[in-house]
């Protein structure tokens, strides 16, 4: 898996968090449970958040067009204007 590397001491890159966070592991204590990050000297925790923070991001921006988008085609609702009775 390629990316660059975050934690040095676990081997663990961008790419891994990334993943992680698409499942599930939305904060650095749930990454540093799957992927041993932060555990050991810490240097890399805020860089971690950071990533963290790019990939909820990411899955929120694409949750968001895929609730408003029908076939690579955005939603157009129309309300017919109301009759006066």
């Amino acid at each position: 898996m390629y990316g660059m590397y975050i934690c040095v001491c676990k081997g663990v890159t961008d790419t891994h968090i990334k993943d992680a966070v698409a499942e599930g592991a939305n904060s650095l204590r749930a990454v540093r449970a799957q992927l041993g990050v932060a555990s050991q000297c810490g240097r890399c925790a805020e860089a971690t958040c950071a990533v963290i923070s790019e990939a909820k991001t990411i899955l929120q921006n694409q949750a968001h067009l895929s609730q408003t988008s029908f076939g690579g085609c955005a939603v157009v609702t129309y309300a017919a204007p109301a009759k006066n009775i």
